[in-house]
């Protein structure tokens, strides 16, 4: 009997913290604390913060868009998309790297940039040039 392979398609597992922040997303009550509390809720819960609450323009399908950025075990920084949908009932998340939102590619600057203001200390240097000197 010839048997021809069949093809298996693995579908990668989230992250953990994806996983985590979907969860905390999830028990979100929306409608009572509103979106920008929700997920800054859910950000704090699983460590991260909250880095921008933005409208969407219209047409796109969503009616607001959140970015979180949380730190993960390997000390790297994670930013997720939180999008309300056009319809306000229902919230979706996304890794924004290898995302092709309208805002992906600004959450992930944004992120970037916090880092980078988060290292500067109260003379303006970073904590990279401390470590120079």
């Amino acid at each position: 009997m010839n048997m021809l392979p069949v093809p298996v398609t693995i579908v990668p597992t989230p992250p953990l913290e994806e996983v985590e922040f979907e969860m905390a997303i999830q028990i979100q009550d929306i409608r009572t604390s509103g979106f920008a509390q929700s997920v800054s809720d859910a950000a704090a819960s699983i460590g991260g913060r909250m880095l921008f609450d933005l409208p969407c323009p219209s047409g796109t399908g969503c009616q607001r868009v959140a970015a979180i950025a949380a730190d993960t075990d390997g000390g790297d920084t994670r930013v997720m998309l939180v999008i309300l949908s056009e319809d306000g009932l229902s919230v979706g998340t996304e890794n924004a790297i290898g995302s092709d939102h309208i805002f992906a590619g600004f959450a992930l600057s944004h992120a970037a940039l916090d880092e980078h203001l988060g290292n500067l200390d109260l003379d303006g240097d970073t904590e990279e040039e401390d470590d120079e000197a």
